[in-house]
């Protein structure tokens, strides 16, 4: 917007085309933010924008945490660049650059979660040094399965039962004895 060419300077210069002009620029910026904000919806959408963003982010850790489990790492081959980390920039550049187009938002939280995923490990490691330091006794830190409940005689009587252990002979005559 140039001044016209008279002694008035600044907004005192605008046309009436001009101020209209700046106001509908302003006000598509303002719709624009507000769309980015509220996921172009009311509170139900925004709701299930949340829950989907939610899902998106745990499944991105899990499934580093699902690599490192198959794979035995948590880094790239040899290289010693973390695995998680590598994955959450390369979904970040790849959004940046818009390369998933309308999935950029999913793929994004893909890559937070394997972020999360690999600072979980990462911190967990931690812990365990910190443990060590401690003279605390180190254990396996076990993740996605509950603890194996100590086998009751009821236990081990029940069909398909299967001990980490095999059955003393006490035990499979107390069994026997049940049956009988």
């Amino acid at each position: 917007m140039r001044p016209r060419s008279s002694h008035r300077s600044g907004l005192m210069a605008m046309s009436r085309r001009d101020v209209d002009s700046l106001y509908d620029s302003m006000r598509d910026a303002h719709s624009y933010i507000q769309s980015r904000r509220d996921g172009d919806g009311g509170a139900k959408k925004s709701v299930t924008n949340k829950v989907i963003q939610a899902l998106e982010v745990g499944a991105g850790a899990v499934g580093v945490g699902l690599l490192a489990g198959r794979l035995q790492t948590t880094s790239i081959g040899s290289s010693g660049v973390p695995l998680g980390l590598a994955l959450g920039f390369a979904g970040h550049a790849a959004a940046f650059f818009d390369l998933a187009g309308k999935y950029d938002d999913h793929l994004v939280n893909l890559s937070n979660g394997a972020i999360a995923g690999w600072l979980t490990m990462w911190g967990a490691g931690q812990g365990m040094q910190m443990r060590q330091k401690a003279n605390l006794p180190l254990g396996p830190i076990t993740a996605g399965s509950l603890p194996t409940p100590t086998p009751t005689p009821r236990m081990m009587a029940s069909p398909g039962f299967s001990p980490r252990r095999p059955l003393t002979e006490a035990e499979l005559a107390a069994m026997g004895a049940r049956i009988k």
